[in-house]
């Protein structure tokens, strides 16, 4: 084989390749929330609060120490979240 017959039947085979489709059979994995921490702050310390594994939960905490007079210093997962390894 030459190197033209190569690059021929190269091109040849893409262009069936894309003349057929290919669908993928499996199922998407499911969405899943994150398990999430906030830390709040006021002129004097920092304090982390949760775990919250919905978002409701999440924004009743926020609404709750607001509040009283805390502020939002982070959000981030908590080490118990599906994507800590």
């Amino acid at each position: 084989m030459n190197p033209l017959t190569v690059a021929s039947a190269r091109t040849a085979r893409l262009v069936r390749e894309v003349a057929v489709p290919v669908y993928s059979t499996s199922t998407p994995a499911p969405a899943r929330e994150h398990v999430s921490m906030v830390e709040f702050e006021d002129e004097c310390h920092r304090s982390w609060s949760g775990p919250f594994y919905t978002v409701q939960q999440q924004r009743d905490e926020i609404a709750r120490m607001e509040a009283v007079g805390y502020w939002i210093s982070d959000i981030d997962c908590s080490n118990k979240c599906w994507c800590v390894k």
